[in-house]
């Protein structure tokens, strides 16, 4: 009875750790240091928009921004190129989420886009902005995607 019981709580825990959060990164003398290489991270977050929002995007370099509140996000953009010379950007934002002392992708993600030039996110005061485009007349509109889920991916 003893063995059975051992063997239906590892079952289980085995269970729990596929559910298990991606740590990003930790704070470390005051300095953000990521702890999962940049690659594994961007296909992840690709991965993820493919499969939730049916977006096909190729993200360049993920950087990690700090609020005026001190709250970590991660920021990273994708160009479109539609009928072979409009090219529209894409900025993707993410919060992250303090867990002992760890930082894991939160349930939260916004993205601002229409144009090429401008078009960023910025975290101000805890209030998601995207900045207007640069050299176009076009809008740079916002877009928030809250999930009921624990984090993103």
């Amino acid at each position: 009875m003893k063995k059975q019981f051992i063997v239906a709580l590892v079952l289980f825990a085995s269970t729990i750790s596929l559910q298990a959060q991606t740590y990003v990164g930790k704070v470390k003398n005051g300095t953000f240091k990521m702890t999962i290489a940049e690659n594994e991270l961007r296909q992840k977050w690709e991965n993820y928009l493919n499969a939730e929002k049916n977006l096909t995007v190729r993200l360049g370099n993920i950087e990690v921004k700090t609020s005026q509140q001190g709250k970590y996000y991660l920021v990273s953009s994708s160009m479109t190129i539609t009928n072979d010379t409009i090219k529209t950007k894409t900025t993707f934002a993410v919060r992250l989420d303090e867990t002992k002392k760890k930082y894991t992708i939160g349930n939260l993600m916004v993205y601002c886009t229409g144009c090429n030039e401008g078009c960023d996110i910025e975290l101000i005061e805890d209030a998601w902005k995207c900045t207007p485009c640069k050299s176009e007349i076009n809008n740079c509109n916002k877009s928030v995607l809250i999930t009921n889920k624990d984090l993103l991916f």
